[in-house]
């Protein structure tokens, strides 16, 4: 899967996936998308800013706006949570996960 989504997102791109890509490709998550459990916290706006937390709700947004280049993940529940497949053109399985990019 990592290899797909290097393949598939742009330089400099915005990229949405589970933890162990980052680590993989060597990429720094984007601030707030670094541990996946966090978007069940909600501090309030100041505090989860300062902690790099985005509530769920908050994630949701985001990626229906469009945010993301790519979006990846190994779990279902993801896909359906996000829309993933209303959000992007492309789609492919890789290693048991799915690969989204190509924006609508």
């Amino acid at each position: 899967m990592a290899a797909k989504v290097k393949e598939v997102t742009p330089p400099g791109g915005m990229l949405y996936t589970d933890e162990a890509i980052y680590f993989l490709l060597k990429w720094t998550p984007p601030p707030g998308l670094e541990f996946s459990y966090s978007h069940e916290l909600n501090f309030g706006p100041k505090k989860n800013a300062a902690l790099h937390i985005i509530p769920l709700a908050e994630l949701k947004k985001i990626a229906a706006a469009g945010t993301y280049d790519t979006m990846a993940t190994c779990d279902d529940d993801d896909i359906d949570t996000f829309k993933m497949r209303d959000l992007y053109e492309n789609e492919v399985e890789a290693g048991g996960c799915n690969v989204f990019w190509g924006k609508k």
